[in-house]
């Protein structure tokens, strides 16, 4: 795959980005990745539920305004997480991780923080804060960030559909 980045740690990043009017990932992996995060009942944590189609899954990822990247094992040809910020602005943006459940543990960590990094040196200038909004009864999610070393500044209640959410954020240093 071309334009793939070795972060460290045995991770490897690819932007889900069009070049030369190819995608760097086929849809036919995304929509594999996503079959996988269903048969886990992991989509169910990030999505609400499993009906999160496929087709809703590509238009989400495609959109102009989300930056997604896929994270893989190195030397794995199927994607292991995937991550993508929105809601940019000069300084800032939302930011979201998903991983399987196999590399849940140090492996979700390692590519946590390869992807961290990533974003806190993208564009010109680059982000300077990484916002984070997670479900306030998602205490592994919660748990999982701070190990990353993101911050939590507090939760607000009925943010989401009724639900509370705790929000978080990275800094470059």
């Amino acid at each position: 795959m071309n334009g793939e980045f070795l972060i460290g740690d045995g991770v490897v990043l690819i932007p889900y980005v069009e070049v030369n009017g190819s995608r760097m990932i086929t849809d036919q992996l995304v929509a594999e990745f996503r079959r996988q995060a269903v048969k886990d009942g992991a989509s169910r944590v990030l999505f609400g539920s499993n009906t999160f189609t496929g087709e809703l899954f590509l238009r989400m990822l495609k959109t102009p305004s989300t930056l997604p990247v896929f994270l893989f094992r190195k030397g794995e040809a199927s994607p292991s997480g995937v991550a993508w910020l929105n809601h940019l602005a000069k300084s800032h943006a939302s930011s979201h991780f998903f991983f399987l459940k196999k590399v849940w543990g140090r492996e979700s960590l390692a590519m946590g923080k390869a992807v961290t990094r990533y974003w806190l040196n993208l564009g010109d200038p680059p982000v300077k804060v990484l916002i984070g909004n997670i479900p306030s009864a998602n205490k592994r999610a919660i748990r999982f960030v701070q190990k990353l070393g993101w911050k939590v500044v507090g939760e607000i209640p009925h943010m989401a559909n009724g639900k509370a959410m705790t929000i978080t954020y990275a800094v470059s240093q």
